[in-house]
């Protein structure tokens, strides 16, 4: 990734946690616009691979270390992933 990038989308992370979500903010206009341009720049330069929605799960699952099962029995915590060490 460029230089450029890197530094617009860690100004876009500084106006995020200044501005939050107030649409009254100052600022907000800022942190909308730049986020429509970061946005913009990754679809042209870093576009989506197309894929099913069960390869999606299916790779989430893998990188998470998590088995149908424990999916199954809602063994994972609200935030999507938790503790891996009570696996049955």
């Amino acid at each position: 990734m460029s230089k450029k990038y890197d530094e617009a989308v860690g100004r876009l992370n500084g106006l995020i946690d200044e501005v939050g979500t107030d649409e009254h903010h100052p600022l907000y206009s800022l942190l909308d616009t730049l986020g429509t341009v970061i946005h913009a720049y990754e679809d042209k330069h870093y576009p989506m691979p197309k894929c099913r929605g069960g390869d999606s799960l299916q790779f989430l699952m893998d990188e998470h270390s998590l088995t149908q099962l424990r999916v199954t029995r809602g063994r994972i915590s609200r935030s999507g992933f938790g503790d891996h060490s009570r696996e049955t």
